[in-house]
C-alpha cells in the first residue's frame, strides 16, 4: 500500500506508524511531534477506532486529515 502512495504522491514523504488498537495516547504522542510541521494525516486503512481517534485528535491539534479513496481517485479533507 505504501508503494501506491509513493507512486501517486512522489513529492511527499510517507511515514508508516503501527499503533495498537485503541491506543489514543500513542496517537497523541505522534501528533504532538508533528504539531508545528507541514503535515497531512492519512486516515485510510488501519482500525476504524484508531482512524476516528486520530481524526478527532488531529482536529484538536489543528492538523489537517485526509481520507484518500484510491479506486475512485477522490479525497476527503477534514480539519
Amino acid at each position: 500500500m505504501i508503494n501506491i502512495y509513493k507512486e501517486l504522491l512522489p513529492n511527499c514523504k510517507i511515514e508508516y506508524r503501527l499503533i495498537e488498537i485503541g491506543d489514543s495516547k500513542e496517537i497523541s504522542n505522534i501528533l504532538s511531534y508533528y504539531i508545528d510541521k507541514n503535515v497531512l494525516i492519512n486516515l485510510t486503512g488501519g482500525e476504524v477506532i484508531n482512524s476516528l481517534s486520530l481524526q478527532r485528535q488531529a482536529i484538536e491539534f489543528n492538523i489537517q486529515c485526509i481520507y484518500v479513496d484510491l479506486l475512485s481517485q477522490k479525497r476527503y479533507v477534514f480539519g
